[in-house]
């Protein structure tokens, strides 16, 4: 194709349309959680990055993933919330690592707020319902990624980012 990007969802489209990997991410300061989706939306690898560098995560990006659909969250600040709650200058610390990564001039990126991707929905119950949408086959991949039980919900909610931002394009 010539490169033009139509406005309709991809499933409406009668001509061919190359779709790129998607990678979904959960940032967080120290580690990236991250879920790689095929062309056909589905999840193929999961898994977390060590960070050293916001700069290093956009390296990685752009080693393993040439053609990328970048779906993040973008981190805010909850004043009051029920959650758990971050310190001011965690966030503004991942907010900086997010712009280092969309910075990168090969990736498309998306980015969602926590409440426009999972709502005011606890926790708990949006990672089960997350895990509810995937296949067998796809939780396998997410075991296969060997994530500690106590950290494995921050690759879920890279999951449901990716499974939303799927949602939104036509694809599931």
């Amino acid at each position: 194709m010539d490169g033009h990007k139509p406005n309709r969802p991809l499933r409406q489209l009668r001509e061919p349309y190359e779709v790129h990997v998607l990678v979904s991410v959960d940032p967080g300061k120290r580690d990236i959680w991250w879920a790689h989706f095929n062309a056909g939306g589905y999840l193929e690898k999961c898994g977390r990055l060590k960070v050293k560098s916001a700069h290093q995560v956009a390296q990685w990006f752009g080693h393993h993933y040439p053609q990328l659909v970048l779906a993040i969250e973008k981190p805010m600040i909850r004043k009051g919330g029920r959650f758990g709650q971050a310190r001011p200058s965690d966030i503004i610390d991942l907010a900086v690592s997010v712009g280092w990564v969309q910075a990168a001039p090969w990736l498309e990126v998306a980015e969602y707020l926590p409440s426009t991707w999972k709502g005011n929905v606890p926790k708990d119950l949006h990672n089960r319902r997350t895990l509810a949408a995937l296949s067998r086959s796809e939780l396998a991949v997410l075991d296969s990624a060997k994530i500690p039980q106590s950290l494995q919900h921050n690759v879920v909610d890279a999951c449901g980012i990716g499974l939303f931002h799927l949602k939104a394009k036509g694809f599931r």
